[in-house]
């Protein structure tokens, strides 16, 4: 999709969704080519043909995807489902994990340095 498909001062951010149904999302082989040099990839003609078909693809997933408004399915959550209280617990696990290291200073494992 090219900023020229967007109506005059209307941006990704502030675009409304739209209602209708999804129209097929394109790629040609000139803007394959234009996100290849972006990311400084060289691409051979088949290639650039294969990712012309598969960025369409793609795009066109995510068109469905913009297209669901998700009212014919329940929520994940009623927001009304019980939770536990949030508190700190000392872990079971922390002792014997500094057992098993080959180096340690106080609570605290010792690692060589990576970093000069």
């Amino acid at each position: 999709m090219t900023d020229e498909s967007r109506g005059p001062g209307e941006t990704r951010e502030s675009a409304e969704p739209d209602t209708h149904p999804a129209a097929p999302v394109t790629v040609d082989r000139e803007e394959v080519l234009r996100i290849a040099a972006l990311a400084r990839l060289e691409l051979t003609s088949e290639e650039t043909e294969r990712m012309a078909t598969e960025l369409s693809a793609i795009l066109g997933y995510v068109a469905q995807l913009a297209q669901a408004t998700g009212s014919d399915s329940e929520p994940a959550s009623s927001g009304s489902a019980r939770r536990r209280e949030d508190r700190v617990a000392p872990s079971r696990v922390i002792p014997e994990l500094l057992e098993l290291a080959p180096a340690r200073e106080a609570a605290l494992v010792r690692v060589p340095r990576v970093i000069e």
